[in-house]
């Protein structure tokens, strides 16, 4: 039995706010939030690329948009309503969901609501394990076996930062609501000038024309400067440095002027569009090398075709006559 069912379907009060704020703080209140939740999920589209490099074609993965937003969407509100109703019906304000269950089985111990605190229970548990799994192991392996491939794999990667999240204690930012918010908020202000740069550089500086053997070319046209594309750092820092005095007035509580927090409440837009029009400008500017090419490329002598079934096997594509060539299906 939902929280709602137990109001009579009210999910209580939403539009009333039990705290009485300026117009000014609560718009700024409400960006936060929308920080908070944007912002978390953008380390997930920045990772998005660990899973679309096993798709057999271009935009495989562009479905996966529209169920991203309805995702976040749906996952808030449920949240909002839960802790809505919650305080309706016992009288107190309560944002984590564990709390929430041993507030609901101390009140009703019933079978019934037994039954719903173990079915919650192992969907919290679900939900964990793959997230962590999808989103922190597979990514973070990767990301270590790029930059150490002789010495570190993707699985011992993903080992390495399982050992790190536990000595992080990450169960401390669940002790309040202030700090869950604050950890949550973080993300929108280091992952936001981030996904913006991507965003650009491949939809508008690329439009998503790639030379993929160059990727793999020291020297090449993707090593930029020592490795480094400074048109993405300088665009990336710029974009990201205001909102950092508020960041640390919302973790330490260091007094800062109220312009700094304000930028930390709004992180997630101005790091977004401050970064990606930044990016977009140092690229106009200073375009880099191999803009606009898009290649074909041999593996072994053999032609890698794109958007064949994956049942076609090397070398099903053989040719005859004098432009023959053997291709090679990706799976």
């Amino acid at each position: 039995m939902t929280l709602s069912q137990e109001n009579g379907g009210s999910p209580g009060n939403l539009v009333s706010p039990s705290l009485h704020l300026s117009k000014a703080e609560a718009g700024f209140r409400v960006i936060q939030g929308i920080t908070s939740v944007a912002g978390t999920y953008t380390g997930g589209s920045d990772r998005v690329s660990d899973w679309t490099r096993y798709g057999r074609a271009r935009h495989t993965s562009t479905p996966a948009i529209i169920v991203l937003g309805l995702t976040v969407i749906l996952t808030a509100l449920v949240g909002i309503i839960s802790t809505s109703a919650l305080a309706e019906r016992y009288g107190s304000i309560q944002w984590n969901p564990l709390i929430t269950l041993q507030i609901v089985q101390a009140t009703d111990y019933t079978a019934a609501c037994r039954a719903g605190t173990f079915f919650a229970g192992l969907g919290l548990l679900s939900v964990t394990v793959f997230i962590n799994y999808t989103q922190n192991c597979v990514s973070s392996g990767m990301d270590v076996a790029m930059l150490m491939p002789r010495y570190i794999s993707q699985r011992r990667g993903a080992i390495i930062f399982s050992i790190l999240g536990i000595l992080a204690q990450p169960w401390r930012f669940l002790t309040q609501a202030t700090t869950f918010i604050t950890v949550l908020s973080s993300f929108g202000v280091f992952m936001s000038p981030a996904a913006a740069i991507l965003i650009v550089d491949f939809w508008l500086i690329r439009k998503t024309k790639w030379v993929i053997p160059e990727l793999y070319k020291p020297g090449g046209i993707y090593w930029f400067t020592g490795g480094l594309n400074w048109r993405a750092f300088v665009a990336y820092f710029l974009g990201m440095w205001p909102a950092l005095p508020g960041f640390v007035n919302a973790v330490s509580g260091l007094e800062v002027a109220v312009t700094w927090r304000r930028f930390y409440q709004i992180s997630f837009f101005f790091g977004y569009f401050v970064s990606g029009g930044l990016f977009l400008l140092f690229s106009k500017l200073f375009p880099p090398p191999g803009l606009g090419v898009q290649v074909n490329f041999d593996v072994d002598g053999t032609i890698v075709v794109e958007g064949v079934p994956g049942e076609e096997k090397v070398g099903s594509h053989d040719k005859k006559g004098p432009d023959s060539v053997n291709t090679k299906v990706l799976d």
